[in-house]
C-alpha cells in the first residue's frame, strides 16, 4: 500500500496512549474519551481506561481529579475510590490501576455546545498528564465509530461506514466522530443548509467508488468545521483532519460550502497511485477554503474544476496538484496571508510525487484563467516536473506573485499581472473582495466570466458582468 494511505491511516490513531520510557512516566491506554448518544434517555453511561506504571519504581500520584470539580458534568471512580478527587494514588513498579468514568449529560436539549468535556488530571513529579473527556451536550445527529478497519501496518482504527445512499438536510447539526467512510456505490448528499461538525482528528472518506455532493445554495451554504462553538474558536485551525475523495467517480460536486479549521480541507486521489485508468472527477463552485494547518486543496492525479474558489489562511499550500491531472481554475483566488512564515507557496503543481516507495509521474494539464495567487512569501506558485510525463500549463488573465529565478515569458503565460498588490478588502480577515484601486479590476477575460453560472456570480453574489467587465479573482468590486 502506498506509503501517503499510511501516513494517513497512521493520522487515524487519536487514542494510542502517551510515551513512556520506564522513568517514571505513566501510560494511558486511552487518552481521549467520547461518550455516545445511546444514552439519552437515562443521562448515564460508564467507560473505563488502564493508567500503567512501566518503570522498575513504585509510583505515588498526588491527585487524580476532574479538572471542573464537582460542576463537571462527568464522575470518575479511580481503583475503588470515587471523585471528583482522589489524593495519594500508588501504583506499583510494572502495575496498572483502572479509571472508571460516568457521564450524567442528557444531550436532548441540555447544553449549547455540541459536547460537554473535561479532563482527568494525574498530577504527579513527572506530570501533570491529562485523559480529555467529551459527551453530546446539544441534541444533534452523532455518527459514532462502529466498525474497525486495517491500516498499511495490520492496525485497527474505529470508523463508521455508511452503504447505499444518504441526504444530509438543514436542522440538526451534524457531528461526526472518527472516521466517517462513503462506501464503494454509496452516495452521500448534503443539501442546502446543512452543518457539519467534525470532533478532533475526525475525517470523512469517500471511498473508491463512493461518491460525495456537497450541494449548498449562495444564501444556505454547508458549513464543514470542528465542533468547537464560540467566538474564540470559530477560526482556529487544526481542529478536525480532512475531507478524503478517492478515485472512482465522475460525480463529486462541492458547490456554495465553506470549509474550514481542519488540518487539509481536500484530498482528492491518493489511494492507488499506480493507477491512472479509474474515473476521478472533482466540480468545485462558490466555495471557501481557510484556517488549514496543512494544506487547503491536495490533490494526486485528479480532474479538478474550481470556479470561484476562495483558499486562504493555510500553514503549508493553499493548494498542492501532484502526480499530474487536469486542472481547470477560473476566478480561483489563493491568498496566503498569515501571521509567521510559510515555508511553502500559495499554489504548488507538478507531474511526480515521491514516496518511500519510488517515484511516480504521470501527465498533468494544468490551466488558470481570471485568477489570484497573491500572498506574504516571496513566491507564491511554483511548479516543477520530471521528464518521464507530458507537463502542459498555462497561466491566462492571472496575478501572480513569483521570485525574480521564475520567468513569465513564455507562451504558457498570456496577459500576466506579476507582483503587483491585488490590493484585497481584508486579506487578514477571510474577505477576497478588492478595493476601488486594486490593478487587476476589469481584467479578467469576460468571454470565461460569462461561459457558467458558477463564473458570472462572483464568491458574494454580485453579478460580475453588470458594467460589461470583470475583475480577476473570486470576488469583484463591492462598491464604495
Amino acid at each position: 500500500m502506498p506509503g501517503l494511505l499510511a501516513l494517513i491511516c497512521l493520522a487515524l490513531l487519536s487514542s494510542c496512549g502517551k510515551n513512556g520510557s520506564g522513568t517514571g512516566k505513566l501510560l494511558f491506554s486511552r487518552d481521549t474519551i467520547v461518550f455516545d448518544t445511546s444514552f439519552a434517555q437515562v443521562g448515564s453511561m460508564s467507560k473505563v481506561f488502564i493508567v500503567r506504571n512501566p518503570g522498575n519504581r513504585d509510583l505515588t500520584l498526588k491527585s487524580v481529579y476532574l479538572e471542573k470539580g464537582p460542576a463537571s458534568r462527568f464522575r470518575i471512580n479511580v481503583d475503588g475510590t470515587p471523585g471528583p478527587k482522589v489524593d495519594e494514588v500508588e501504583i506499583l513498579a510494572g502495575d496498572s490501576i483502572y479509571v472508571f468514568v460516568e457521564s450524567t449529560v442528557d444531550p436532548v436539549g441540555s447544553s449549547g455546545s455540541l459536547f460537554e468535556d473535561d479532563r482527568i488530571v494525574f498530577d504527579y513529579n513527572n506530570g501533570p498528564d491529562h485523559v480529555y473527556l467529551a459527551a453530546p451536550g446539544q441534541d444533534a445527529v452523532y455518527y459514532y465509530p462502529n466498525d474497525t478497519l486495517l491500516d498499511s501496518y495490520g492496525r485497527k482504527y474505529p470508523v463508521r461506514i455508511l452503504q447505499g445512499d444518504h441526504v444530509w438536510t438543514q436542522g440538526k447539526p451534524i457531528v461526526i466522530v472518527g472516521t466517517l467512510v462513503v462506501d464503494a456505490g454509496a452516495t452521500l448528499t448534503m443539501q442546502p443548509g446543512t452543518h457539519v461538525h467534525m470532533f478532533n482528528g475526525a475525517m470523512i472518506w469517500v471511498y473508491k467508488g463512493g461518491v460525495l455532493k456537497i450541494l449548498g445554495e449562495s444564501n444556505r451554504r454547508v458549513v464543514v468545521e470542528g465542533t468547537r462553538l464560540g467566538a474564540q474558536y470559530a477560526n482556529l485551525a487544526g481542529q478536525w483532519d480532512r475531507i478524503w475523495i478517492n478515485e472512482g467517480s465522475t460525480e463529486h460536486v462541492i458547490r456554495h460550502a465553506i470549509i474550514k479549521n481542519g488540518r487539509m480541507g481536500i484530498q482528492a486521489g491518493g489511494l492507488d497511485l499506480s493507477d491512472g485508468s479509474s474515473p476521478r472527477n472533482l466540480l468545485i463552485e462558490q466555495t471557501s477554503i481557510f484556517n488549514m494547518t496543512v494544506t487547503g486543496i491536495l490533490s494526486l492525479n485528479y480532474n479538478i474544476t474550481a470556479n470561484t474558489v476562495f483558499v486562504n489562511q493555510f500553514s503549508q499550500y493553499g493548494m498542492a496538484l501532484l502526480l499530474g491531472g487536469s486542472y481547470n481554475l477560473r476566478h480561483v483566488t489563493i491568498s496566503g496571508y498569515q501571521s509567521g512564515t510559510r515555508p511553502q507557496p500559495g499554489l504548488f503543481f507538478a507531474n511526480y510525487y515521491q514516496t518511500q516507495d519510488g517515484l511516480y509521474v504521470n501527465a498533468m494539464n494544468f490551466k488558470a484563467e481570471n485568477s489570484i495567487f497573491y500572498g506574504t512569501n516571496p513566491t507564491e506558485v511554483a511548479f516543477d516536473w520530471d521528464n518521464g510525463a507530458a507537463m502542459n500549463y498555462q497561466f491566462r488573465n492571472c496575478l501572480l506573485k513569483v521570485d525574480d529565478q521564475t520567468s513569465t515569458d513564455g507562451p504558457e503565460f498570456i496577459n500576466i499581472m506579476r507582483n503587483k498588490d491585488p490590493k484585497f478588502y481584508a486579506p487578514y480577515y477571510y474577505d477576497p473582495s478588492l478595493m476601488s484601486d486594486s490593478p487587476v479590476r476589469d481584467s479578467a477575460d469576460v468571454t470565461v466570466t460569462g461561459s457558467s453560472p458558477s463564473l458570472l456570480f462572483d464568491y458574494h453574489g454580485i453579478n460580475r458582468l453588470m458594467n460589461g467587465r470583470s475583475d480577476m479573482g473570486c470576488a469583484e468590486y463591492k462598491g464604495d
